[in-house]
């Protein structure tokens, strides 16, 4: 007969919800969810993990601040920008009583923060967070560590959200070359920083250039990731973009609604990437001249983003310049003064009075004016 512990009924040796193993291998498959686009199921698990980290190894544990960082993550994915900013200061202040400054976790908690700032429109606060974190790497890690391309990214992003991108493109094609060497072409990240690079070529107006990136892009994000993947309707986001020439503004309406199709389905009405893609179908319209489609859409956009990311922040902006603009083309004039007058004092808080978007709007203002 088998004896306790060796088939019979014995000691119960399955690991319960405390157990370590248990806890990782959770982790494991909240990581294993975002790889894949399934952000909802990754939230849902972290969020249960920071619980159970906390009830079992304490509020400051290593993995429970990690785990706080997962949520964070997932937070600013779906729109929670203000709730993931409060748990990124919480683990940087419980990191910094633990570590010293130039620690990895250190250096992750303050490039998280900046990520939050970026996504709030706080890029003033974000970039020096960047610099930082990009000087510290650069003299622990050495220039090809992995983690120095993700600074280089990092600080590209809140350089470009404050319009210094001809300084970004530099530094983007640099990440570029060194991933290539350390990675190959066909590593994800190669993948990122094309993007990045093509973001810059359309900012700067070299539309050609990147609209062939993001072809080349496109091609291999549905190869890899498949055609619903979030990261493929980005590329399919910004294929549509850089469609400048009217000619080819049928082939962006086409991208515009597919992508909007696709992430109303996996990711529900009110998500940010949602909203962006009903602004970005909304603009075809315009381009078309289909005003009265473009309307609706705008009109739409415009009270969940004020809900989710407040009325001070730079989507919101964006935002009610489309409203505006929708307003002009129905000839409802009186509508469009205040939005713009809105608009620009929002873009000079946010991004500086010689900001090129806080430049377009007075340009936009000024013309209004003069006409009434």
């Amino acid at each position: 007969m088998p004896g306790l512990g060796e088939g019979g009924r014995g000691e119960d040796r399955t690991p319960g919800l405390g157990h370590l193993d248990t806890l990782w291998g959770m982790d494991n498959v909240a990581f294993s969810y975002r790889n894949l686009g399934r952000t909802t199921e990754a939230q849902t698990l972290d969020e249960k993990l920071l619980d159970l980290r906390k009830r079992f190894l304490g509020s400051e544990h290593p993995d429970t601040l990690e785990s706080m960082g997962d949520v964070a993550d997932s937070y600013r994915e779906h729109g929670r920008a203000e709730e993931a900013l409060q748990l990124d200061e919480q683990v940087l202040d419980l990191r910094k009583c633990v570590f010293r400054p130039e620690h990895p976790d250190i250096l992750k908690s303050m490039s998280n923060l900046a990520q939050s700032y970026n996504a709030l429109g706080f890029s003033a606060k974000a970039l020096p967070l960047d610099e930082q974190v990009l000087t510290v790497r650069k003299q622990v890690l050495g220039l090809e560590h992995p983690d120095i391309l993700w600074s280089m990214s990092g600080l590209g992003i809140s350089c470009k959200n404050l319009g210094r991108v001809a300084e970004v493109l530099p530094l983007e094609e640099q990440a570029l070359e060194l991933r290539e060497r350390a990675l190959g072409s066909e590593h994800p990240d190669i993948l990122n920083s094309v993007h990045n690079i093509a973001v810059s070529y359309r900012e700067l107006g070299r539309a050609a250039e990147a609209l062939s990136l993001n072809e080349w892009l496109l091609n291999r994000r549905k190869r890899i990731l498949g055609p619903e993947h979030p990261e493929t309707l980005q590329i399919m986001n910004n294929v549509a973009a850089a469609y400048v020439d009217p000619n080819c503004a049928e082939e962006a309406l086409h991208l515009d609604e597919q992508v909007l199709e696709v992430r109303k389905r996996v990711l529900g009405l009110e998500h940010p990437d949602t909203l962006s893609s009903m602004s970005n179908l909304a603009n075809s319209y315009r381009t078309l001249g289909h005003a009265t489609e473009a309307f609706p859409l705008d009109e739409q956009v415009l009270p969940p983003r004020k809900q989710a990311l407040g009325p001070k922040h730079l989507d919101t902006a964006w935002s009610m310049q489309s409203l505006a603009s929708s307003y002009k083309d129905l000839g409802r004039a009186a509508e469009v003064l205040p939005l713009i007058e809105d608009v620009l004092e929002l873009r000079i808080r946010l991004l500086g009075p010689e900001h090129f978007r806080t430049l377009a709007s007075k340009k936009v203002l000024d013309k209004i004016r003069a006409q009434a």
